[in-house]
């Protein structure tokens, strides 16, 4: 069995080196550094979130003009509503314990959580837990592929229409804040011809981010 790396391993080792140290409290900012670089994974993310977002748009139109017209579709129009107001409340909590449970799937422990409200930013964390690449990747798709396909499931094979509509809005809705999420697979991207590392100090409020140069 491979022995785990520690957290003191990367930090003294010379093998690795450090390319990312963020503080919790600049998270949107190393975001949006991340976003700037402009990486062929975000600008995929980017077009397909303007694809999200111009569905949506049309989704609403359709069913806000047919409601004018004639007053039908009153209840897929509450649902969507519905739908609006669980993904930027409920949806949030589900997100990040999704990523919390792909920790655990990858046998991480120390878990916990945090918020910074005047951002309306969220996180999930494994104290001291150092992930490879693939691990990390694992932990940043989970929410998006859970959600993705429990929305677009009910799309899909949902005899209700209100159902199948509001597992549509939901999908589409994530899809566009997982921007976060993203941003850490960008980073990886940008680094794929090195074995990465990472781990998180919940007493430091970092995270670190490796290259093993050696």
């Amino acid at each position: 069995m491979k022995q785990l790396l520690t957290p003191e391993e990367l930090l003294q080792n010379s093998e690795f080196e450090l390319i990312e140290e963020v503080e919790y409290s600049n998270l949107k900012s190393f975001i949006s550094e991340e976003v700037c670089r402009k990486s062929i994974i975000i600008r995929l993310y980017g077009f397909i979130q303007m694809l999200a977002l111009l569905a949506l748009f049309f989704i609403f139109a359709f069913f806000i003009t047919m409601f004018i017209k004639n007053g039908s579709h009153k209840k897929e129009l509450l649902f969507m509503g519905l739908s609006v107001l669980f993904s930027f409340t409920l949806l949030v909590p589900i997100h990040e314990l999704l990523h919390a449970a792909a920790f655990l799937l990858l046998g991480k422990r120390d878990i916990g959580f945090g918020v910074q409200w005047k951002k309306f930013l969220f996180y999930a964390e494994a104290n001291r837990q150092v992930l490879n690449r693939e691990e990390m990747l694992f932990v940043a798709l989970a929410p998006f592929i859970t959600v993705f396909i429990a929305g677009m499931g009910c799309f899909f094979f949902s005899s209700s229409n209100i159902i199948s509509i509001s597992g549509l809005v939901i999908a589409l809705l994530h899809f566009m804040f997982c921007g976060g999420d993203f941003a850490i697979i960008s980073l990886f991207s940008r680094f794929r011809s090195y074995e990465m590392y990472t781990f998180d100090d919940r007493e430091l409020k970092k995270s670190y981010y490796f290259k093993r140069v050696r």
